[in-house]
């Protein structure tokens, strides 16, 4: 362990340096409060100890985490920056984000993201470095922790049952029969799912004929084996991290922003396929390996956080905003005479709803 975690800090701190001193303007960075922008805070810290960190915040929501944001500053003689997203700010933005995305958006986390580009913008700051990336090479999401299971039961027994007992009460892991049945036929429950209809339960609200148009391109492309760098792979290349770095991209370009990923080094990625499983999770903790080598350095607050956030707008919230009402109800309609929405439209996917209008020409 010591070993491995000397040589992430010296392959981490060598990416940052250099995705630092390669520039002639300014360097900030996104801070969230998350481990992965906190380490690069850390360490950009030790090259430029003014530096300019730019954070979404939320006040009121539960999982706002801007005070673990100030918590941080109060260690460091650095700069914070807030912005503040809500449902008026995203339907004045919609049009403008939409454009220079040129594609549906994922969720307001997006707009969030948008936002703080803005604001490094506002305050001159033409470089940023951000943690993207770190989830998918390190194993962030815990989503994670079955296929680490998986491969610990069928693999090695005497680890599984030691590690077992630390996810009992995660509500990101069931031990049920599809658990066993995916470890042991991982073949047979992949096309289980697709005789079962993959995603089935989630597509009522669409038109049953569209739906039968297009159902195939909802199935996975593969099936995956009950193994953790099995699913690490296909989601780094298969599976939805190309459309988040496509959209940081276009929404950094929009305000003339550059972004640079410690993250993604190609030596501090081919460390990371080098690792056992377990620096990657390890007692209930995903990215294991970060929070080991950083825990004398940083806040415990924030090092054993096991939640998971990230820039999460209360989207679920907005939805009482009149102006938002207005551009919901609007899409609704469209969709519906399009013949793409059924009656038993679902309302708490109203921002889907909207993404799809525009990308129709609403």
């Amino acid at each position: 362990m010591e070993e491995a975690s000397e040589e992430f800090k010296l392959l981490f701190q060598n990416s940052v340096k250099s995705r630092t001193f390669s520039s002639d303007v300014a360097v900030g960075t996104s801070l969230s409060g998350g481990i992965d922008s906190t380490i690069i805070f850390h360490e950009i810290n030790q090259l430029n100890p003014k530096v300019n960190t730019f954070t979404a915040s939320f006040p009121g929501f539960s999982k706002d985490e801007s005070e673990l944001v100030k918590l941080l500053h109060n260690n460091y003689n650095s700069s914070a920056h807030f912005t503040y997203p809500n449902a008026n700010s995203y339907v004045d933005d919609l049009d403008a984000l939409f454009y220079h995305q040129d594609e549906p958006i994922i969720s307001a986390n997006m707009h969030a993201q948008w936002c703080v580009f803005k604001l490094a913008k506002e305050n001159g700051v033409t470089v940023l470095l951000d943690g993207q990336g770190a989830d998918e090479v390190f194993a962030g999401y815990h989503y994670y922790f079955k296929p680490y299971l998986q491969q610990l039961m069928l693999r090695n027994k005497k680890e599984y049952k030691k590690e077992i007992d630390f996810y009992k009460d995660s509500p990101f892991f069931n031990k049920n029969f599809f658990f066993y049945f995916e470890a042991y036929f991982p073949k047979l429950f992949y096309q289980y799912k697709k005789l079962r209809g993959y995603h089935k339960s989630s597509t009522k609200d669409i038109n049953s004929d569209y739906y039968a148009d297009y159902k195939e391109d909802l199935v996975p492309p593969k099936f995956l084996k009950p193994a953790l760098n099995d699913y690490l792979e296909y989601n780094i290349f298969h599976s939805g991290f190309e459309h988040l770095l496509r959209y940081g991209d276009r929404s950094s370009m929009a305000f003339s922003r550059e972004v640079r990923l410690p993250f993604l080094s190609h030596r501090l990625v081919e460390f990371a396929c080098s690792l056992p499983i377990n620096l990657k999770i390890n007692k209930g903790y995903a990215k294991y390996i970060e929070r080991y080598t950083y825990m004398n350095n940083l806040p415990k607050e924030i090092i054993w956080k096991k939640e998971k956030i990230g820039y999460e707008a209360p989207q679920s919230s907005w939805v009482d905003n009149v102006k938002l009402q207005e551009k919901i109800s609007e899409s609704i309609l469209y969709l519906k005479e399009k013949k793409i929405l059924s009656d038993d439209y679902n309302k708490a996917k109203w921002w889907q709803y909207i993404q799809i209008a525009k990308l129709l020409g609403l």
